[in-house]
């Protein structure tokens, strides 16, 4: 009888593996009737047959061979035989499953948003693993619900997985920098919960997946703006796009406002409802009388106050003193008379020879400015204060020439006056348009507009309705009007900063004012995360003789204001050097400056009828 020495006996004795390399292994078992009667005991006497290396076990040949012996090893391989079907069973479900995920997961690949998604994230990360593709596209998803970013890019609820990440040891991980990391993820499907037809639940399927190292990984930027771990500091991915520039080009960080830019957020989240709130288009109103400034305490208010930069300006001293000299209340003790008002005016065009350059040019201005408003006031009804002036009467004739002769003589401006379009509007509100298939509209039109040599628009006025009846629907259109031009000017001027390469882009202002009755506010709008809107002072001119007197303050106001525009136009934005890198990279944050929202629908007033 044969006996059989068998280690780790898996396969029964002569069971060859045909075809290893097939998709499905062929097995041949040798014909059982060699296991029979005679040939059965030539089989085992011969000697020279050697077992293959696949097979862990070693016959030894015995004489004695009888039947008993023969039905064990025909039992035994039964027994293998089912095993090894069994096996081929549960691989056979496993299979089915497999495919059954890999097309569920076909299934949600397809939708178009989550295409959007992996196409950007495979662009920038072709090296990286299936489940860096999942982690990036996580932080788009936590990027958009904490700033709000539209549109929405994140992914549905078939794409977000439990993962478990393996953690290595850092210190087993020295001076082996090839050495892999792989994460375990459990795909965890409603397959786990079925049944085989055994009574066994399926088994759980583990996909292992592969991480680069560290040092590769920094390698393959996300499209985003989010922050990638590194020696256990955060590296801003902005930074890391241009490792040939030397100065970072994310100049939109908030240098002023950081504190309050949570609280905007929430003042901004709680004016959706309201079209026509300035916090829609990210425009923080800073003045006193804003919603905004409204919604802060007192305490936080005054802060704010105190940490907004500081633009005052000093004026020559010669222009104070003749401004001085000029709005004085009084000669020799007694309050001038139009009479005296007129011999003051005229007097500014007579020189000295003590007057130098500076005092002749304030002195000029004074004339121009004041002559037609004095000239009114010698009348009986004064047209500037007569009830039925209109607004463009008093805006062409007196209110725009404080400003326009200002910056003519002291900025270099140039200027117009009355239904100007506003060319930087026009450009925004019709960026991106096809202009050959949609006719593209005039621009909206200012009372008064000034711009420098290369064509910025830096200076934009409105006057809501005539100096003596107040109209508060015109006011508010105005206002609202005024912060979208005033917006899309400061736009254009940073697209022209990032033209020229020049990476403190954000560092632009621009003015305007705002006319009602006869006050005229003098604004600002610049860029601090958010459009910073604040108010520089006012005007107030004057509706009768005996009010002149009192635009000493708001003249000075106005002169400070003026040396603000000629310290902003003259200074000088240039690149340092030319960088391809920066050029190309200020190119692609072109879309970056979005344009001005569509104006709202008017709804139509509902006029009182007569019911007979």
């Amino acid at each position: 009888m044969a006996s059989y020495a068998c280690m780790a006996l898996h396969i029964p004795p002569r069971l060859e593996i045909l075809d290893q390399n097939a998709d499905n292994n062929i097995l041949r078992l040798y014909d059982p009737s060699h296991f029979c009667g005679r040939h059965v005991a030539d089989a085992w006497k011969e000697t020279s047959w050697t077992p293959r290396s696949t097979l862990l076990c070693t016959p030894t040949v015995n004489n004695d061979v009888n039947a008993d012996g023969i039905e064990s090893i025909l039992e035994h391989m039964k027994k293998k035989l089912q095993s090894i079907s069994n096996d081929r069973n549960n691989l056979s479900r496993a299979r089915q499953k497999a495919l059954s995920i890999l097309s569920s997961f076909n299934k949600t690949i397809q939708r178009p948003e989550i295409q959007n998604v992996l196409q950007a994230i495979i662009k920038k990360s072709e090296a990286e693993s299936r489940k860096l593709l999942y982690k990036e596209a996580m932080k788009i998803e936590n990027i958009n619900d904490k700033m709000s970013i539209a549109p929405d890019t994140r992914l549905t609820e078939e794409l977000k997985i439990n993962q478990t990440e393996v953690e290595t040891d850092e210190d087993d991980s020295e001076g082996d920098d090839e050495k892999d990391h792989f994460n375990f993820q459990t795909d965890k499907n409603d397959f786990d919960d079925e049944l085989d037809d055994d009574g066994e639940k399926s088994p759980v399927v583990i996909v292992v997946e592969r991480r680069e190292s560290r040092s590769s990984s920094l390698n393959c930027y996300p499209f985003t703006y989010n922050t990638l771990p590194c020696n256990h500091k955060k590296i801003d991915t902005g930074e890391q796009i241009l490792l040939a520039a030397k100065d970072s080009l994310v100049n939109d960080e908030i240098k002023f406002f950081k504190k309050f830019i949570p609280v905007f957020k929430e003042f901004k989240e709680k004016q959706k409802t309201n079209v026509y709130s300035c916090s829609n288009d990210d425009v923080m109103d800073i003045r006193g009388n804003s919603e905004f400034a409204n919604y802060l305490s007192v305490d936080q208010y005054a802060e704010l106050l105190s940490v907004k930069p500081k633009r005052d300006a000093n004026i020559p001293a010669s222009w104070r003193r003749v401004i001085d000299d000029y709005y004085t209340d009084s000669i020799n003790d007694k309050k001038k008379s139009i009479d005296d008002w007129v011999c003051v005016t005229n007097d500014l065009i007579v020189l000295s020879e003590k007057d130098t350059d500076e005092t002749a040019q304030i002195k000029k201005y004074l004339y121009i400015v004041m002559s037609p408003l004095i000239e009114s006031f010698c009348k009986p009804i004064p047209a500037i204060s007569a009830h039925n002036t209109s607004e463009h009467h008093y805006w062409s004739e007196f209110g725009h020439r404080f400003f326009s002769r200002a910056l003519d003589d002291f900025v270099g401006l140039d200027w117009r006056a009355m239904e100007v379009p506003v060319h930087a509007s026009k450009y925004r509100k019709n960026h991106g348009l096809d202009h050959i298939a949609q006719k593209v509209v005039d621009g909206k039109s200012a009372d008064i507009l000034a711009w420098t040599e290369s064509g910025e628009e830096v200076f934009v006025g409105e006057q809501s309705g005539p100096p003596t009846k107040l109209d508060l629907t015109k006011f508010a259109t105005d206002s609202f009007k005024l912060y979208r031009e005033l917006r899309d000017c400061l736009n254009v001027r940073i697209l022209h900063a990032m033209e020229i390469g020049d990476t403190n882009y954000s560092n632009r202002i621009v003015f305007g004012v705002l006319g009602q009755l006869f006050e005229i506010n003098m604004l600002l709008m610049w860029k601090d995360g958010v459009y910073i809107y604040e108010e520089f002072g006012s005007l107030t001119i004057a509706s009768h003789c005996n009010k002149i007197y009192t635009m000493k303050t708001g003249m000075i106001r106005l002169l400070e204001f003026i040396l603000v525009i000629k310290d902003e136009v003259t200074k000088k934005f240039e690149a340092s050097e030319y960088d391809n890198d920066k050029i190309q990279f200020l190119k692609r944050k072109f879309r970056e400056i979005l344009p001005t929202r569509p104006s709202p629908i008017k709804k139509s007033k509902l006029k009182d009828t007569l019911i007979l």
